[in-house]
């Protein structure tokens, strides 16, 4: 589901007394104190009585001008009150919105990704050669430049972020999420496969604390790695391959830390993945919306990444709703990992961040990844790492 934000009641502001008005009552009050001293001077003539009505005008017009004076310092004084409710209102209502700014605008900083694909695509091809990359929407590829067993593969991604886990603080924890789609899983193999890549190339100059295994994860599992209030990183791996040629082959390492830990530990500065949020593929031009007017990277995006081809027919509702909202989408940024790898897989979503975290890098410019999971879509933002001079 979006992110539903806190509702606050609704508070009119409150309209000052009209001066005009109020002058004009006084000036009206004062002309017919002023116009029956003219005409009555010695009293009101009683209709059908040969008498008349004593009047003090004098006394009148001060009696009116006091009740006048009340009127005008009661409506002052319930104006102000009011006034004060409402800037109290206002002010409640600004420290809302700044923190659910910072709600949506936590992240984790990327200290390391590299993500391997068929064909030896990477971001700098895309940036360099585009135009050269075979479209293989609907086609399986295989990755034929690295063995295709568990263990080789697990190895290699372990050498490419060992010095990054090695340069962690000592105080921190690593978890491990190891995604594989060997199905059923052999926890104990792929357990195997993975301590002997980590002996090989880490061994005891870090130790971790967990290691999850699974086949399949959504992405908006960031958001209970961005809560952890624990000092520690994650480290996932994702070895996508089909031997029954389902879907093309898939490898990538990311490193994370939460947005806390990250600037405790000289991390802030990194590429940054921000809080994903679930978005109903029904209401996907109304809650990209909201995403983009919540989340200030959102808005400053200009690639989109779609992470499989059921993507597609969203891409021009999201593109119409940033422009609507003066976004930073570029048409020409918009791209789909299928069209490039072949079916991207059960873990295209995280094949599609990975690559993004290396596109914003290449193109110094915010990514959108649009992707699902067992049916479930998420669309999650991208900032590349500052440049320092």
């Amino acid at each position: 589901m979006a992110w539903n934000r806190p509702a606050i009641t609704p508070l009119a502001e409150p309209r000052p007394p009209v001066m005009r008005r109020w002058i004009n009552t006084l000036l009206f009050l004062i002309f017919g104190c002023f116009s029956g001293r003219m005409f009555f001077p010695t009293g009101i003539p009683l209709p059908g009585l040969p008498l008349t009505l004593n009047t003090n005008w004098s006394l009148i017009a001060i009696s009116l001008v006091l009740l006048w004076i009340l009127a005008f310092g009661f409506r002052f004084y319930f104006y102000g009150n009011r006034l004060d409710c409402y800037q109290q209102w206002k002010e409640e209502c600004s420290k809302a919105d700044e923190a659910w700014r910072l709600w949506a605008s936590r992240y984790m900083a990327v200290v390391k990704s590299v993500v391997l694909l068929p064909d030896q695509i990477t971001a700098s091809m895309i940036y360099q050669v585009e135009s050269d990359i075979e479209v293989s929407r609907g086609m399986v590829k295989h990755i034929d430049y690295v063995p295709k067993a568990l263990t080789p593969r697990l190895s290699l991604l372990l050498s490419l972020v060992a010095n990054e886990i090695m340069a962690l603080p000592e105080e921190s924890s690593l978890n491990i999420t190891l995604i594989v789609n060997e199905l059923p899983i052999n926890e104990e193999v792929v357990g195997n496969a993975f301590a002997q890549g980590w002996q090989q190339h880490i061994g005891s100059q870090h130790s971790w604390r967990e290691l999850t295994i699974v086949d399949n994860l959504s992405p908006i599992v960031i958001e209970d790695w961005i809560k952890s209030p624990a000092s520690e990183a994650t480290l996932l791996l994702v070895a996508q391959h089909s031997d029954m040629n389902e879907f093309s082959d898939g490898l990538a390492v990311m490193l994370l830390i939460n947005d806390d830990h990250a600037q405790r530990w000289g991390f802030g500065d990194q590429t940054k993945i921000y809080r994903p949020m679930i978005i109903d593929r029904d209401q996907m031009a109304l809650q990209y919306q909201q995403f983009i007017n919540t989340q200030p990277p959102a808005r400053a995006a200009k690639g989109l990444l779609l992470a499989d081809s059921e993507g597609s027919p969203y891409a021009a509702d999201i593109l119409q709703q940033s422009l609507d909202d003066k976004g930073n989408l570029d048409v020409s940024h918009v791209r789909h990992l299928e069209n490039m790898i072949g079916t991207s897989g059960p873990t295209g979503a995280w094949l599609a961040l990975a690559l993004a975290a290396d596109l914003t890098s290449t193109y110094q410019d915010n990514y959108i990844v649009l992707a699902q999971d067992a049916g479930e879509w998420t669309v999650s933002a991208i900032q590349p790492a500052l440049e320092h001079h």
